[in-house]
């Protein structure tokens, strides 16, 4: 009897845990027991529309929201995602990973994902296939070429110049220093315990760099068609799992290099010179995104308004004289002499009141880096540059510039034609007729500049002012403007001046600077800080007065066609420059120092970094 006993009561028992089991996975289901971090207010719409019930939740700096676990199935219909991994935890809701669906591509399936690397043979194949996935549906539709993956453990090496994409884990481009690994990526935890003394690498700065938007820490370099993951991101937990797909969601859009230059290609004017050449520029020195850029806005910016050719040349930083009997060169990074503004022989090239470089008859100089490393906002700034100089290579093509300069021609030859030379030696012949040919090109020049100032003041002047006195408000160093009848007067920041040799930064003082209205009026600037020993400038005298040096025939130009804003500018990197050489330059020691500063190498006149937002994750 006791045996029964016990046997019935070992089943109740038994039936008794089922039940309680059963009940517990219910409840379990129905509480809100999964995390989803970074959701956009348009996928909350979407599983609001879907009915799915969803609570705001924090962890730590992460904002998220909890879903109940037999909710996750109408989340991935919702937001067309799938589970990627999940991320227990012992003291909070599992965290769910969410990649974007991409829906199968005819186009693509013909490219492979393949595996260089010993490790993966030992992986879990089902990692392995994750992997796969993650390249598949991130950046295969970016690329759209065969994706190689090397894990090469720790190693430096070459980017390949083949025809597929690559993916270089644990590298680096070129030598580079060692630093220790990161604990956290994206909210990650990133290393764990057994990668204690695990080291990642420094950027070696010859791609694109890409950065964790939470941290900043840098974790890869796009060079070309090869993504550097300078950190080793081989999924051997679910955290890395997720991370790596952060990385890859991060990078693609600076794998896009087609939609930069269509937008740059966009803002081709309808000036009918047309945007398509048959002839393809040749480059120097230039590659991976930064060779893409420069050729494709050379052909279609610049070849259509140029006769014979063009090339690009990457002068880094050099002085470069242009060849005069070549086709029309682009000379990147470069300048035409060591004076730092443009001579009066060429058309400066000002944007926003910076000078960018300078257009003379067989070249275009570029005097920054502008492309950088090739991003997005580096090609539109180059961009720029190219457009500009389009439109001073138009103008001089106008059709009444053209029936000008046929005129010309015409009386300078009937001019050669009349001369007797009967018993002129020959070489007195090609002295009279080099003096004519000068004349010529200075008539030509003359004619070219009147006809962009025509151009220029065809609408209407006071509009012109306007937009100037906008563009003079906006220029960084300018505390206030003051228009009268006959002058402009600006009022600016404190201004430094570095003393060339020893990169000393001396403190000059605050200005009004008194620019005339008509061309020919008197310039003043006038230290409102301090003067030294009577002086307000070392280039500028007690009443206000300056040595302007090359500067001096540019001032009345810019005044005649009313860009002042490239004056005030002008003036500006006037107060900040020094000829030590000068009797009054050289005492620039005998102004006060800024304590502490010395000027970093790089250009007075580049302009402000651009700023980047968060990405999304989906």
């Amino acid at each position: 009897m006791l045996l029964v006993f016990t046997a019935v009561l070992a089943l109740f028992l038994c039936y008794v845990a089922v039940a309680v089991a059963v009940t517990a996975g219910r409840l379990y289901r129905r509480s809100y027991s999964r995390f989803i971090y970074g959701l956009t207010d348009e996928q909350k719409v979407a599983l609001s529309a879907e009915r799915v019930k969803f609570k705001r939740y924090r962890r730590g700096e992460r904002e998220g929201v909890l879903v109940r676990l037999r909710d996750v199935e109408r989340v991935c219909q919702a937001l067309n995602v799938y589970v990627l991994t999940t991320l227990e935890s012992t003291d909070e809701p599992a965290e769910l990973v969410l990649q974007a669906s991409v829906p199968e591509n005819r186009l693509l399936s013909g490219f492979q994902v393949r595996f260089f690397a010993q490790r993966f043979g030992v992986q879990n194949p089902q990692t392995k296939e994750l992997v796969v996935k993650l390249l598949r549906d991130i950046v295969l539709p970016e690329v759209h070429r065969n994706i190689n993956v090397w894990d090469v453990e720790g190693t430096v090496h070459e980017p390949a110049a083949d025809e597929g994409f690559h993916v270089y884990v644990h590298s680096v481009p070129s030598r580079s220093e060692r630093v220790a690994t990161p604990d956290y990526l994206f909210g990650y935890r990133f290393r764990s315990d057994t990668e204690i003394l695990s080291e990642s690498f420094r950027p070696s700065g010859q791609g694109i760099p890409l950065s964790d938007p939470e941290s900043g820490i840098v974790y890869g370099e796009v060079v070309g068609t090869s993504l550097f993951l300078l950190v080793p991101a081989m999924p051997t937990t679910a955290a890395k799992l997720a991370v790596l797909a952060r990385m890859l969601q991060t990078a693609v859009p600076e794998l896009d290099t087609d939609t930069p230059l269509e937008n740059a290609l966009a803002k081709i004017p309808n000036d009918g010179a047309g945007r398509d050449s048959r002839d393809m520029p040749m480059e120097i020195g230039f590659s991976g995104h930064r060779r893409k850029a420069a050729v494709t806005l050379l052909q279609h910016v610049l070849l259509p308004v140029v006769r014979g050719g063009a090339y690009i040349r990457d002068c880094k930083g050099a002085v470069q004289r242009p060849d005069r009997y070549g086709p029309f060169q682009v000379l990147y990074h470069a300048r035409p002499s060591d004076v730092t503004t443009p001579t009066g022989d060429t058309v400066p090239l000002i944007i926003q009141g910076a000078v960018v470089g300078e257009l003379c008859e067989k070249a275009v100089y570029v005097y920054a880096d502008v492309l950088g490393v090739g991003r997005r906002e580096d090609v539109a700034r180059f961009a720029d540059v190219l457009l500009l100089a389009r439109r001073e290579l138009l103008i001089g093509r106008a059709e009444n510039a053209r029936a000008l300069i046929a005129d010309l021609f015409v009386q300078e030859c009937r001019q050669l034609a009349s001369l007797d030379t009967t018993g002129v030696e020959e070489p007195a012949v090609g002295a009279v007729v080099a003096e004519s040919e000068k004349r010529l090109r200075e008539t030509l020049k003359s004619a070219r500049h009147k006809e962009a100032e025509l151009l220029r003041m065809h609408g209407d002047p006071e509009h012109i002012i306007g937009l100037e006195y906008d563009s003079l408000l906006r220029i960084k160093k300018v505390k206030n403007v003051v228009v009268t009848e006959s002058e402009l007067i600006v009022d600016t920041n404190m201004l430094y001046c570095t003393e060339p040799q020893s990169r000393v930064i001396y403190r000059i003082g605050e200005f009004k600077i008194h620019i005339p209205l008509e061309p020919y009026g008197r310039l003043k600037f006038l230290n409102q800080t301090q003067k030294v020993h009577g002086m307000n400038a070392p280039h500028v005298s007690g009443d206000g007065a300056a040595c302007l040096g090359s500067e001096k025939d540019m001032f009345p130009d810019l005044i005649r066609k009313r860009e002042f804003a490239s004056a005030v500018n002008l003036a500006i990197v006037f107060l900040e420059s020094v000829n030590v050489d000068d009797v009054w330059g050289a005492r620039i020691v005998e102004w006060p120092v800024e304590s502490g500063r010395v000027q970093a190498i790089g250009s007075r006149l580049a302009g402000r970094r651009p700023t980047g937002g968060r990405r999304g994750l989906f």
